[in-house]
C-alpha cells in the first residue's frame, strides 16, 4: 500500500501500463471536435455578399415588430460603462431575486431603454389602475442608479 504506482504510456494500444496491469488511457482534456462545412446542394441562390442562402429555411416574416428595429439597434450601440449604483437591501429570502434584478439593471441595452423613460411615457396600465412590471422596473432602475449611498428596498417589485 505504501508503494508508488509507476505508469508508462503505450501510445499504440491506447493503454496505460501500471504496476497492477493495464488501464485505459484517460485524457485530461475533452476531446477535440472538428467542424466540417456542410456540402452545398446547389439549389441555394447566392446573395449580394456572395454567400448562399436557402429561402425555404427562412422563418416567415413577422406581421409586426414589438419595438422598431432601428431604435433597437441604437440601444445596442457601444456606450461608456456607468458607475456602480446603489445596492439592494435583502428583504428576507430575496437574495436570488436581488441578484437577477442587479443583472437586469446593469444590462447595457436594457438600462439605456429604462433610463430613457420611453415605456412609462406611453404605458396606460398604471393610469388604468393595473400593474405594469416594466413601469416598476423602470422606476427601480432610476432609483438604483441615483447618486445616493443608501441601499434600495425593492418592495414595489415584490408585490
Amino acid at each position: 500500500a505504501g508503494q508508488r504506482a509507476v505508469a508508462t504510456m503505450d501510445r499504440n494500444a491506447g493503454l496505460m501500463k501500471t504496476v497492477d496491469g493495464l488501464a485505459p488511457e484517460k485524457s485530461l482534456l475533452p476531446r477535440t471536435i472538428e467542424f466540417v462545412r456542410a456540402a452545398s446542394t446547389g439549389s441555394a441562390p447566392e446573395t449580394a455578399n456572395g454567400s448562399s442562402h436557402d429561402r425555404e429555411d427562412d422563418p416567415p416574416a413577422p406581421a409586426y415588430y414589438l419595438y422598431p428595429r432601428e431604435r433597437l439597434r441604437k440601444l445596442f450601440q457601444a456606450q461608456s460603462p456607468r458607475s456602480v449604483g446603489r445596492g439592494l437591501e435583502n428583504l428576507g429570502n430575496t437574495c436570488f431575486f436581488n441578484s437577477v434584478l442587479q443583472t437586469l439593471t446593469y444590462t447595457s441595452p436594457l438600462q439605456t431603454y429604462l433610463l430613457s423613460k420611453e415605456h412609462s411615457a406611453t404605458c396606460k396600465a398604471e393610469s388604468e389602475g393595473s400593474f405594469c412590471a416594466l413601469c416598476q422596473f423602470e422606476r427601480h432602475a432610476l432609483e438604483a442608479l441615483q447618486g445616493k449611498k443608501t441601499a434600495v428596498r425593492p418592495t414595489h417589485l415584490l408585490r
